[in-house]
């Protein structure tokens, strides 16, 4: 009976003890002082500037236009004899005519005793050559 008495009150003594810190602890947090110097929040801007670097909205449509759709074109069509005096002048000789309709037209010409086949865009006037072989 003795031995019950004596551990019932350790147990007692040790409970006690352990809310007593609790409360303690919890006494200690709420009185707890902040000793670093005041926090200072600084601006360094000089002034507020709100800045919108959005420009137009411009709408795109990057959709490509159907096969069969007629697209106007604002440059006149070039003359056919255009790529002959070209071919001319850069030193072609014997062209001839090979298709003048439609966008592109082809011509047949000699130079340093090859054969090329020229073919001029009828809008822009460029000239694209390949070379078919040598001429006889």
């Amino acid at each position: 009976m003795f031995k019950k008495a004596i551990l019932s009150a350790t147990i007692l003594a040790v409970s006690m003890a352990a809310m007593q810190s609790a409360a303690q602890a919890s006494e200690d947090s709420a009185t707890m002082r902040d000793h670093r110097a005041t926090a200072v929040v600084r601006d360094h801007r000089t002034e507020s500037v709100v800045r919108d670097h959005r420009t137009e909205t411009v709408v795109r449509d990057h959709r490509q236009p159907a096969k069969n759709e007629i697209v106007p074109v604002n440059r006149a069509k070039l003359a056919c004899h255009v790529g002959y005096e070209k071919l001319w002048w850069d030193g072609y000789s014997a062209i001839q005519y090979s298709d003048c309709g439609g966008v592109t037209y082809s011509y047949r010409a000699i130079k340093n005793d090859m054969l090329y086949r020229a073919d001029m865009n009828a809008y822009s006037g460029e000239l694209q050559l390949t070379m078919l072989g040598f001429a006889h």
